[in-house]
């Protein structure tokens, strides 16, 4: 929708699958580092904070954690039956990410639409994962940020600029 809009200001003799295609995938850049990396919502302001219990399995910083000398955690341990928890090497910032183990990031692509091209997973879990989040924080989280529609709109004028010239 917001690139329709972008379209719509900007008259020009542009391709326009060439125009959407960029823009999308310029936007789906913009919000992996948004979602994945700031952990901002569309609004542009923090998407929440992870539970005391979540940070220990995002850590590993279980109670028969193995440790360095210096503190740093080599080894989650084991499970009660005895089976090695997984290390996700993250780190012990507490802003919620929506990310574990960074397959849900690295499956965000650019997809084809009927109006155009979109953001969206290649694997379905993802996409509910993403519904998961935005449920359990109240909040649009995967949708253009102000920011990133202003960044469209300029990106969108510079290709008909660079088209005209």
């Amino acid at each position: 929708q917001v690139i329709a809009k972008v379209l719509a200001r900007v008259k020009t003799t542009v391709n326009n699958d060439v125009l959407l295609r960029t823009l999308a995938t310029n936007q789906r850049a913009a919000m992996k580092v948004r979602i994945h990396v700031e952990g901002l919502d569309a609004q542009d302001k923090p998407i929440g904070t992870y539970s005391k219990s979540y940070m220990t399995v995002r850590t590993g910083a279980y109670k028969n954690a193995k440790k360095t000398k210096s503190g740093k955690i080599k080894s989650a341990g084991v499970t009660s039956k005895g089976k090695a928890r997984p290390m996700y090497n993250r780190t012990s910032d507490t802003k919620v990410v929506a990310s574990l183990t960074r397959q849900m990031e690295n499956d965000m692509v650019v997809v084809p639409t009927a109006k155009g091209y979109g953001i969206g997973y290649n694997n379905p879990e993802n996409y509910k994962k993403a519904g998961y989040v935005e449920a359990t924080y109240r909040k649009s989280i995967f949708k253009v940020s102000p920011k990133e529609r202003v960044m469209l709109i300029n990106t969108a004028k510079e290709i008909a600029g660079q088209n005209n010239a």
